[in-house]
């Protein structure tokens, strides 16, 4: 039996998981999926009112909050809601 069987249900996470690959995650997917990025996007959308700020539309499919200047190279400015632009 494997050992992964043995451990319960949220013990099955970090090293003990079958695809553990050292802790490689980058800080830029650490940054996307933390709560300050959310809070960051859905502020961002309410301030656009939810609504392209390219073609105005609010129904062409699911929107994006983008940077204007890009999120790799001004890390300072990932954060800032004047640095986004809902599409």
């Amino acid at each position: 039996m494997s050992k992964q069987r043995d451990l319960p249900r949220h013990k099955i996470k970090g090293k003990n998981h079958w695809n553990w690959q050292g802790g490689i995650t980058t800080e830029h997917h650490k940054i996307r999926e933390s709560l300050e990025y959310k809070l960051w996007r859905k502020a961002v959308f309410q301030r656009d009112n939810y609504t392209c700020v390219l073609c105005g539309s609010k129904k062409s499919g699911p929107l994006s909050a983008e940077h204007i200047k890009p999120f790799a190279f001004f890390p300072e400015l990932r954060l800032d809601i004047n640095n986004g632009r809902t599409l």
